[in-house]
């Protein structure tokens, strides 16, 4: 093999996970990302310049649903160990583009918040699940290595999206901000369905055995998850 075709096979290697779950894994981070980068670039114009809420409400919600979503991390550790990561995580991806349908419709604060919410804790829960089976795909220096690859992803995903949220802030009108976020939530479908190609993972917690809040107790983690 020529030197160029041990370089292009080097780089091939390194920039392709081996294994099917790993790829498949990579895949539906690299689509759900996309979307999220479409989101967040225009999320906050559309609603203010288009919709119309003030800067201010729209702020007020997006920190409210934050906040509630976070305190979904432990129960959402809790759904992982009981059901297993991989349906679950397909699941809430799927409702994370439905309500993305629904955040089409709402041109009031109340509805707006709710529905924010709603996908601030679906949002969290398929993280957490995704966070389960990286957990559970390798041990040691390898869970390092497929964590540190699945944020390059997400980083190069959203950098993508947001590149392609630039066409719509160019067009700035209603039905572009609009096609932007339907495109977002096709992609959380997306993603939701590559996602349930991941392999089954079996439940660490029996059905009927009780769950433990030891998580809740331990002051030095919930201060470092409010950080």
């Amino acid at each position: 093999m020529s030197r160029l075709g041990m370089w292009v096979s080097e780089i091939k290697s390194q920039a392709i996970p081996q294994g099917h779950a790993r790829r498949t894994m990579s895949l539906a981070t690299l689509i759900n990302t996309f979307g999220n980068g479409l989101f967040m670039t225009v999320e906050v114009i559309y609603f203010t310049l288009i919709v119309g809420l003030s800067p201010a409400k729209v702020a007020l919600a997006l920190s409210i649903a934050g906040g509630v979503a976070l305190s979904f991390s432990v129960p959402a550790g809790h759904i992982s160990d009981r059901f297993g990561p991989r349906d679950i995580a397909s699941l809430a991806m799927v409702l994370e583009g439905a309500l993305m349908f629904v955040l089409l419709s709402v041109h009031t604060y109340i509805p707006f918040l709710l529905v924010n919410i709603g996908m601030g804790i679906l949002g969290n829960i398929s993280q957490t699940m995704r966070m389960a089976t990286i957990a559970k795909l390798g041990e040691g220096e390898e869970r390092v290595a497929i964590r540190a690859y699945q944020r390059a992803v997400t980083n190069f995903g959203i950098s993508l999206g947001t590149v392609f949220a630039g066409i719509a802030l160019a067009i700035n009108t209603p039905i572009a901000y609009q096609l932007l976020l339907a495109g977002d939530a096709v992609t959380f479908i997306l993603a939701g369905y590559v996602f349930r190609k991941m392999p089954y993972m079996q439940p660490t917690v029996e059905r009927g055995e009780p769950i433990s809040f030891q998580a809740l107790r331990d002051k030095r983690f919930l201060g470092a998850t409010a950080l």
